[in-house]
């Protein structure tokens, strides 16, 4: 979806079109709306390969479109977006106040990027177009900042100018001028938190079997991920409940232990179940997937991670268009706070520097690559972001702010990233980060969710035998333990102690002792095709000298790295991935990085 909003300037129809035509060259179109020009505004609604969206139109001039999935209000000029829910971008236009609202969902999952450029309003679901309409350069900071994290967050974007918006806001455009507002932020139900164990559980499994009753309970078919963890078997035993005619989805190959175990859940749950095992070669699978991982992607999600995800999701698409997964479940466990350690749930003090370091900056990069290290900016940078986020919940328990900060995180990092990009594709829905779900687990009781113990309740209540099936990650099932069970979760234990030691000795000595494991041969075959595809886009090539994002980086080490990216035993794939990824989105927009 592109459009150019203007509030104190009659609009042009030829920009228009030029923005228009800068989307589809990064993703096509099937079909182009142009919406009613009225009194300074215009829009365009695109439907590219695939995508979902809805344009309406009224009778006055009004019109609203919006993308992804819109529940709980009726998309209009006058719908009250506190009571909307779901992953949804939405533009209206009211044509009597004329006015034109701007709003992404509650939890920011599905992204709108704004850019404004003399007295214009740029929107758009796709920052790539905007950039490259107005040859916006890439911010050098934010590049650094990308390729040491992996991701952005909040209203960061890879382009200078280009901002997204914040979870739950609303920016209104008008010849008044413009106003942006928080129309729904989360907050703590303290009668819930007051709950026990148990009642707890059943009020948790009461929401989230509604809503998904409400939700998805009407839709033709709907594909569920399945993995071998505790987040998607509770998901897919709630589908059940809820009754959605639903089926369940796992990506590996038959010897995984986590597709063994998935298979085992969805035959014991009775679910119709595919495993999408990967290609014996990714030679000729690959290529065709890189251009719409970089157009999508926007510079927000690495490519070389999208590409393996578009592989299964086209295969499903083709079956049914609907996707949801399991992602965030993590809040109805201790995740987002395990890092407190003794002070979790007992304080108001949010330690925000041991957060970052060991949920955001963990993980090794070779911080030799940077021209200059870029960690200590970040670090600050991440911090100020979020104390801004936590300012209004200053007074709450630090395990509720934790909560917080990682649903802020899941919508406008990694997961939000991930569903805007597969639009392209699939709609793909994460009802953990529904609103009711949501406030429901974060206002349960803090030692409640420990040790999995929540998890563990709601999913023997829902199937005491799906539950027992232990998890292909901590080896344990997902039930309460019992006297008669303790010895089932020994590996659970040995497995926490084996993962608090990795924490505590990358902290101390910058990188993690464990073994790594042996690199699949089609994980070789897949990166000498993103390395073939990067060196090919715009006849540019790889030569660190003139690569567009070289100046970032020591040349002689960077020329290093990708020179040994396609030996078998290349072990920095991410950081590789990172590195493409914002090199070819500066190609793809035709732009440089900044100066600063």
């Amino acid at each position: 979806m592109a459009i150019a909003a203007l509030s104190d300037v009659e609009a042009s129809e030829v920009e228009l079109r030029e923005f228009v035509a800068a989307y589809e060259a990064l993703r096509g179109a099937e079909r182009v709306e142009y919406c009613p020009p009225s009194d300074g505004f215009r829009a365009a609604v695109i439907a590219a390969e695939g995508w979902r969206q809805s344009a309406l139109w009224e009778s006055d001039g009004s019109w609203t479109a919006f993308a992804g999935v819109l529940y709980g209000v009726s998309p209009s000029p006058g719908a009250r977006l506190e009571e909307a829910d779901g992953h949804f971008g939405l533009i209206s236009f009211d044509a009597g106040r004329r006015r034109m609202i701007v709003a992404t969902d509650a939890f920011g999952v599905q992204a709108m990027y704004v850019a404004e450029s003399e007295g214009r309003a740029y929107v758009s679901t796709s920052a790539m177009a905007i950039a490259r309409h107005l040859r916006l350069p890439a911010d050098r900071f934010r590049a650094r900042s990308f390729v040491r994290t992996g991701f952005h967050v909040g209203d960061s974007t890879l382009w200078e100018g280009v901002r997204r918006l914040e979870p739950g806001t609303a920016l209104e455009l008008g010849r008044a001028g413009r106003t942006e507002l928080f129309y729904w932020r989360p907050t703590r139900d303290e009668a819930v938190t007051r709950l026990g164990l148990a009642k707890s559980a059943d009020h948790v499994l009461e929401v989230a079997v509604g809503a998904a009753a409400a939700y998805l309970g009407s839709r033709p078919c709907t594909w569920a991920d399945l993995s071998g963890g505790h987040d998607s078997r509770l998901l897919a035993l709630i589908l059940d409940r809820a009754g959605v005619d639903f089926s369940a989805a796992t990506r590996g190959d038959p010897g995984d232990e986590e597709a063994r175990v998935a298979g085992r859940v969805a035959e014991l749950g009775g679910w119709e179940w595919r495993l999408f095992p990967y290609p014996a070669s990714w030679k000729d699978e690959a290529p065709p997937l890189l251009p719409k991982a970089v157009a999508w992607g926007d510079g927000y999600v690495p490519i070389l991670h999208l590409a393996r995800r578009f592989w299964k999701h086209e295969r499903t698409a083709e079956v049914c268009p609907s996707l949801v997964g399991g992602a965030a479940g993590e809040l109805l466990r201790d995740f987002a706070w395990q890092q407190e350690f003794i002070r979790a749930g007992r304080s108001t003090r949010v330690d925000l520097g041991r957060w970052v370091d060991m949920r955001l900056l963990r993980g090794h990069v070779d911080l030799s690559l940077f021209a200059s290290d870029p960690t200590a900016a970040v670090r600050d940078d991440l911090t100020r972001r979020f104390q801004g986020w936590l300012e209004a919940y200053s007074d709450e328990p630090n395990t509720f702010q934790l909560d917080l900060l990682y649903a802020y995180r899941a919508g406008t990092g990694r997961y939000g990233g991930e569903a805007s990009a597969e639009l392209g594709i699939l709609t793909r829905q994460w009802p953990y980060l529904y609103r009711p779900i949501l406030t429901a687990a974060i206002s349960t009781h803090w030692r409640h969710r420990k040790r999995h113990r929540l998890v563990r309740q709601m999913t023997e209540r829902l199937d005491p035998v799906v539950a027992a099936v232990p998890t292909s990650w901590w080896h344990a099932p997902v039930q309460p333990m019992r006297l008669r069970t303790a010895h089932r979760f020994a590996p659970y234990y040995l497995s926490l102690g084996r993962r608090g030691a990795r924490k505590l000795t990358q902290k101390a000595f910058g990188r993690s002792f464990a073994r790594s494991p042996a690199v699949d041969p089609r994980e070789t075959t897949l990166r000498r095709a993103v390395l073939a595809y990067a060196g090919s886009v715009s006849g540019e090539g790889l030569d660190p000298s003139t690569m567009r994002t070289g100046p970032i980086y020591r040349q002689d080490r960077l020329g290093s790295l990708l020179a040994a990216a396609g030996r078998d035993d290349f072990r920095q794939t991410d950081v590789m991935d990172r590195i493409l990824t914002v090199e070819l989105a500066l190609r793809a927009t035709d732009t440089a990085l900044s100066d600063g």
